[in-house]
């Protein structure tokens, strides 16, 4: 489990980008004693889905 400060680290995106995540509902979490955790698997599993294959170039 990570942190948000984590989980922003390991995508290299910013913590606002993965609070709005949250936000959105888009993202899985577990809020454990206050905080917000996240399953790194969960989390790579999100950003895959997300993936958008390259296009070769037709000219």
């Amino acid at each position: 489990m990570i942190g948000i400060k984590g989980g922003a680290e390991r995508q290299s995106i910013s913590e606002s980008t993965l609070r709005r995540w949250i936000r959105e509902a888009k993202l899985p979490y577990y809020r454990i004693a206050g905080r917000i955790k996240f399953d790194e698997q969960n989390q790579e599993k999100y950003l895959q889905s997300r993936r958008v294959a390259a296009v070769a170039n037709q000219a």
